[in-house]
């Protein structure tokens, strides 16, 4: 709880050194041990984050959160490969998760494989169908394809969510423009503008 205080606090180093204390008497003491992840990622040591988050799996194989956390850890220390392998990992336990899906399909899109990028968001959005990241990512993955059509389509869905984003507002307009949507074009510059 205090390492947790001083986190609040900004201090981040004092949170490191009493969770490691608390984890010399309690190795195994698993909120001690994910909390300590967390801060080794947040002081961006992304190996001890890394080795953190593989003793957690030992403790815990099942706990699919912690798979996710590993492979954003391992996609921040450009190990593609190892963050596709983790998720894969976590959908595999639990296909319906669509957290462990929106990360793979993210690591995806970074990674330019589009396709299974597509199939991975799109299981997601159908699992929670008011995850605006995903619906976003699957729009930026789609505009990638040029296929305009289901870009538009997810970066609506995404603003009927969150109607104030001018920035999914921009990528629109400019797919409108290219499309030649021009009383769609002058609808979202509206928008635009209103929010700025």
């Amino acid at each position: 709880e205090i390492s947790q205080l001083y986190l609040r606090m900004d201090r981040i180093e004092d949170a490191v050194k009493i969770t490691e204390s608390v984890l010399e008497k309690s190795p195994d003491y698993e909120p001690a041990l994910f909390l300590l992840a967390n801060l080794y990622s947040s002081q961006k040591n992304f190996q001890k984050a890394i080795d953190t988050y593989l003793k957690l799996i030992k403790y815990d194989p099942s706990e699919v959160q912690i798979y996710i956390h590993l492979a954003y850890i391992y996609a921040l220390n450009q190990e593609m490969d190892k963050a596709v392998r983790v998720l894969k990992d976590a959908v595999s336990m639990e296909p319906y998760n669509a957290m462990a899906r929106y990360y793979l399909g993210r690591i995806y899109v970074e990674t330019k494989e589009y396709d299974k990028a597509i199939s991975e968001l799109e299981k997601a959005v159908e699992l929670n169908q008011s995850f605006l990241d995903a619906f976003f990512m699957l729009g930026a993955a789609y505009e990638s394809i040029e296929d305009n059509d289901n870009a538009i389509l997810n970066y609506e869905k995404f603003l009927q969510l969150n109607p104030r984003d001018t920035e999914t507002r921009k990528r629109l307009t400019r797919l409108y423009f290219k499309l030649g949507l021009i009383e769609k074009v002058i609808g979202q510059l509206s928008e635009i503008s209103h929010a700025e």
